[in-house]
């Protein structure tokens, strides 16, 4: 489940000690790889940058798409007369992998899928490719040395048979008839399956592939921090979100309209006519909920959005580090 509504991501927003790194014309300044930035959409022209948790533009805006780092590198895109192609910069700005493909996702584990000529690929960072994935399948990220592969998303043409989970070489490792898989987070990995000819639940299975809690579920985060979101139906038929232990016993009871993974002991969830907060692992507000989009917390610090193009990056006690402007700041790596 993507973290809020139309896609909006839930984002880390990292705080790094020392200077700014906007690097002037002229300016000879070691690079730290460390250095921590986050990709943002210049909501005037459409393009994309990079800032810092200063709130410093590192990268001018001038790509069509962009997503935060991951393992050192991030993915791009700039759109032309023949389409839109992507690729990968690192923290420098410098392409490191030409934006060739039509597709991409960041790095996990050393390995990227991508698409390219309607196949898709997994790529080292190298840009050389590893394996090639099978026709009408969709993969996940590497994690514990394997990524889901599930059939296509039209239910016509869902064949459970041939899901599962590879390894780096592109072997099936682990059969598992699922609708659909995410990668694996705290020993565990949350699959769709069907529960009968006409219905499906999300519960979760071991590296083993034996499911250790029930297909119960309407919808399902991942495990961080020892627990994890989940959806089921309230007695009115509406979904609510609530957080269980691995035991997939209930830690934070099923109440909120949209709830995500744990980062730093506090999670962002979204109550309905009030805006999105943080709850503590006790279930209580300790901000919020009065945003109109949150980010998970890093090193102490969050992004949140205020109104339709104001933009904040606030400590844990709500208090603003910087604000922004017209800049739909994503996640800080």
């Amino acid at each position: 489940m993507i973290a809020v509504s139309l896609g909006i991501l839930i984002l880390l927003v990292v705080l790094v000690g020392g200077t700014s790194f906007p690097l002037t014309e002229g300016a000879e300044l070691e690079f730290n790889p460390d250095f921590k930035m986050a990709p943002y959409m210049d909501l005037e022209t459409g393009l994309y940058g990079y800032i810092d948790i200063e709130g410093q533009v590192v990268i001018e805006p001038r790509y069509h798409y962009a997503e935060a780092f991951s393992e050192g590198i991030a993915v791009v895109a700039e759109s032309g007369s023949k389409g839109t192609f992507y690729g990968y910069i690192n923290k420098k700005g410098d392409t490191v992998i030409s934006l060739t493909y039509q597709y991409a996702r960041g790095f996990h584990e050393g390995l990227a899928i991508v698409s390219q000529n309607g196949d898709l690929f997994v790529i080292n960072k190298s840009g050389d490719i590893s394996h090639k994935i099978p026709d009408n399948m969709i993969p996940g990220d590497y994690s514990y040395g394997m990524s889901p592969v599930y059939s296509s998303f039209d239910r016509d043409q869902i064949n459970v048979s041939n899901s599962g989970y590879i390894d780096r070489k592109g072997n099936m490792v682990l059969e598992i008839e699922m609708v659909e898989g995410y990668p694996f987070s705290e020993d565990l990995a949350q699959v769709q399956v069907f529960v009968n000819e006409d219905d499906v639940k999300w519960g979760y299975i071991d590296q083993e592939g034996t499911m250790v809690i029930d297909p119960i579920y309407e919808n399902s985060e991942a495990f961080t921090e020892g627990m994890a979101a989940v959806a089921t139906r309230d007695s009115e038929g509406h979904k609510k979100w609530g957080y269980i232990n691995q035991s997939g016993e209930y830690v934070i009871e099923p109440i909120f309209d949209s709830a995500f993974a744990f980062s730093e002991n506090l999670a962002v969830v979204y109550v309905d006519d009030k805006g999105y907060g943080y709850i503590d692992r006790n279930g209580q507000f300790v901000i919020g909920p009065a945003f109109k989009m949150a980010t998970s917390y890093s090193n102490g610090y969050a992004s949140v959005r205020t109104d339709a193009t104001k933009f904040k990056c606030i400590d844990k006690t709500g208090v603003a580090r910087f604000t922004a402007d017209n800049k739909l700041i994503f996640e800080f790596r």
